[in-house]
């Protein structure tokens, strides 16, 4: 919590700076700090058995605020899956004539010329629930939808370039 918010805020302040730097530069710092409180707190026990839980808490919590920062955010500012569903939200992707292959000349981002990429990363939002291909104009399903709102508000409140510049 303390590391989400401490990013939100260093890209409140600047949203320049290469996001998956600030993630990392703001989870060392907060773990820093975390660490020297715990340790302050954990140095003054005397039970062995509580110094050692302490100490595994500490880790623990620090690797997945690590982890979760670095997955979720940077995912969604630079996965073209996400794009992809964006894309499809916005109506600009359908089946060509025949149903063999799908057409990306409505998507402005320079993604879609990653044609390899993009449709096997379609088809696996299609297999994953996604996104529904039964009829020639695709369209996401209730789980994209959600997925998307989710997208859109860490994009929004964390200020994400790369998902703001390839989103359509």
């Amino acid at each position: 919590m303390a590391g989400s918010l401490t990013l939100l805020f260093v890209r409140k302040l600047s949203s320049e700076g290469i996001l998956f730097d600030q993630i990392i530069q703001v989870a060392i710092v907060v773990n820093f700090l975390i660490l020297m409180f715990f340790l302050t707190k954990i140095l003054r026990k005397k039970k062995q058995r509580e110094l050692t839980e302490s100490i595994h808490f500490l880790i623990t919590a620090s690797l997945l605020f690590i982890f979760l920062s670095t997955s979720t955010l940077v995912n969604i500012d630079r996965s073209r899956s996400f794009y992809i569903i964006s894309w499809v939200n916005e109506g600009l992707v359908t089946k060509n004539q025949g149903g063999r292959g799908y057409s990306f000349e409505k998507v402005e981002s320079e993604e879609k010329f990653a044609k390899v990429q993009i449709e096997s990363r379609l088809r696996e939002q299609i297999e994953r629930g996604v996104i529904n291909a039964e009829s020639r104009m695709l369209e996401l399903t209730y789980y994209g939808h959600i997925y998307l709102k989710v997208a859109n508000f860490l994009a929004k409140t964390y200020k994400l370039e790369g998902w703001a510049k390839n989103k359509y």
